[in-house]
């Protein structure tokens, strides 16, 4: 679960508009913040829901994603290639 928390928060962080330190946390957690150029995180949030990502609201600008037993490698890449697409398609709306 934490090894694919770290793959996960090392992808994240290479995405435009998205913050997040990989080496910040030591467990299956993943907080993700978001810039003000992505929109309100609320509908970042929705659209992620929309394509599968299950993410929660922990409040302010971030998102809270979770690693867990049932969670797969491929998953997680899934997981980085929807973020990735939601924040491009924000962008380009800019």
């Amino acid at each position: 679960d934490h090894a694919h928390a770290r793959r996960l928060a090392a992808g994240l962080a290479q995405i435009p508009g998205i913050s997040v330190d990989p080496e910040q946390f030591q467990s299956n957690i993943v907080f993700v913040e978001i810039e003000p150029s992505l929109g309100p995180v609320q509908e970042f949030i929705g659209r992620l829901s929309q394509e599968g990502v299950k993410v929660s609201y922990p409040g302010a600008n971030r998102f809270r994603m979770v690693a867990h037993r049932h969670i797969s490698a491929e998953d997680v890449d899934t997981a980085i290639d929807r973020v990735a697409g939601i924040s491009r398609e924000t962008r380009g709306k800019s």
